[in-house]
């Protein structure tokens, strides 16, 4: 029992579906690959527009600082100015109250003096201005003329930045279908191993009385490969006289002398057969003898277990 008999073989197998996974599957792994691949030169390039963004940042920063240090001169010039036009009016309104000059004189000092003072407020203004400039381009915010300027770096990694999302997307909806393909190919492959080859085994301890087939030759589901006897129960046919049939009952025992054994059996009757009887078509190992017109067939099974 367990032993292999035979190998049969399915040459005419289908393995096109199992060719179209595994086609799909070098697809997939290919267009991963070169997803892979764009993603590490939008990377590369990344840095380098990253690199490029930094000195624009750096650039704009130093251009707003001396921007800021110029309109600070401006706005301490035009304070200064504001306090010469002060105390140009104040001068002139105390020539006026001694009648030294003219009204018209004090007024057109006061509004040298109030155009001093807006001059002085525009240039802190616009000193204020420049400092939140500077502070959001420290930020990377560029807020020139009221409007934000993004510079092209910052807009070119925006895009590639959306585009890295992209891929990243791409990579694992195609890592998700490679899983699925493997999980069916490897399905495929089960059930190419079934139907592709199988091994016939010995069910039984036994002997292999008969081969129907041959290396090579072809079988289908039901044609026989072997003819196996069970050797667990051994059967004696014996050949007697046809006067003996009322003593031979089945279920009654027997001693059996087999010539060249040195010793005897026991046995119990199974079946008594004369010239007449039907004929049976028992499976054993060998054809039961043929009876004679005065003679009978007794088949005995052996009770004895020797191993034999």
């Amino acid at each position: 029992a367990g032993t292999i008999l035979t190998t049969i073989e399915n040459r005419a197998i289908d393995r096109s579906r199992e060719q179209q996974r595994l086609s799909d599957a070098h697809g997939v792994v290919q267009r991963l690959a070169a997803l892979h691949g764009t993603d590490g030169e939008l990377a590369q390039l990344s840095a380098q527009l990253t690199t490029d963004l930094q000195s624009v940042r750096d650039a704009s920063v130093a251009r707003l600082q001396t921007m800021v240090r110029e309109a600070r001169a401006e706005a301490e010039s035009a304070g200064a100015g504001q306090r010469e036009a002060d105390r140009d009016a104040n001068r002139k309104r105390q020539l006026a109250a001694n009648g030294v000059v003219s009204p018209s004189v004090v007024e057109s000092s006061a509004d040298r003096a109030t155009r001093a003072h807006a001059e002085a407020s525009r240039a802190q203004l616009y000193t204020q201005r420049l400092g939140q400039e500077l502070e959001a381009a420290r930020k990377g915010l560029y807020l020139l003329e009221a409007r934000n300027d993004v510079p092209y770096p910052r807009q070119r990694l925006d895009e590639l930045q959306l585009r890295r999302i992209e891929i990243a997307a791409q990579s694992r909806e195609l890592t998700a279908r490679l899983g699925a393909i493997a999980i069916a190919l490897e399905a495929e492959q089960e059930r190419l191993d079934l139907t592709a080859a199988t091994q016939v085994v010995a069910p039984i301890d036994g002997v292999v009385w008969r081969s129907q087939i041959s290396e090579g030759t072809w079988v289908a589901a039901s044609s026989p490969i072997v003819t196996l006897i069970d050797c667990r129960t051994r059967f004696v046919n014996v050949r007697l006289p046809g006067r003996n049939f009322q003593h031979l009952q089945p279920g009654v025992g027997a001693s059996v002398h087999v010539l060249g054994a040195t010793r005897v059996e026991n046995a119990v009757i199974q079946d008594v057969r004369g010239m007449g009887a039907k004929e049976q078509q028992d499976r054993l190992a060998a054809p039961i003898p043929t009876a004679r017109s005065d003679e009978l067939v007794a088949t005995l099974s052996l009770t004895d277990n020797n191993g034999q």
